[in-house]
This record gives C-alpha cells, structure tokens and sequence, in this order.
C-alpha cells in the first residue's frame, strides 16, 4: 500500500541526496594510514627543521665563543697597557 514513484522522481532523489552527500563529506575520503603517513611527513619534517635549527644554533654559540674570547683578550691587553703607561706614568713626572 506504498506511494509508487515514477523513475523520474526516483531518480531526482538520488541526484538530491548524492549531491547533499558531496557537499557535506569531503571530496577525497582519508584513511587511518593516509592519517598516519601524513602525520609521519609532518614528524619527520619538524625533526629535520630541528636539526636545522641546532646546527644554526651551534654555529652562532661558537661565534659568540669567539667574539667572547676576543674580547678578554682585548681586556686584558687594555688592562696591561693601562698599567705600563700608568707605571711609566709615575716616572715621568
């Protein structure tokens, strides 16, 4: 005792709901694995942007080492001069 439908209006249902369907879900449908290959992309693209950064880092400790160490001994050759000059200094005048 259903209501029969014509093929026409049969098949502008199935348009309608296909259509909704596409709408709503995305176009490409992810799996789990494809979920986790991209996951493991991602992992293993931040583990080589922070070898990257490490040796970057690396690279500028040991220039600042080198600006340090410079600069001691730039002190320390100030300080002597300052104190021959000042020891000649008290025989001068």
């Amino acid at each position: 005792m259903g209501v029969k439908l014509s093929d026409e209006v049969k098949e502008f249902i199935v348009k309608t709901i296909k259509e909704e369907i596409s709408r709503i879900l995305p176009l490409t449908v992810v799996t789990k694995e494809d979920l986790r290959m991209a996951i493991d992309m991602l992992n293993k693209r931040f583990e080589d942007l922070q070898k990257y950064l490490d040796k970057r880092f690396e690279a500028v400790d040991r220039r600042f080492d080198s600006l340090v160490r410079l600069l001691q001994i730039i002190f320390i050759v100030i300080s002597l001069l300052i104190a021959v000059f000042g020891f000649l200094g008290m025989y001068i005048v």
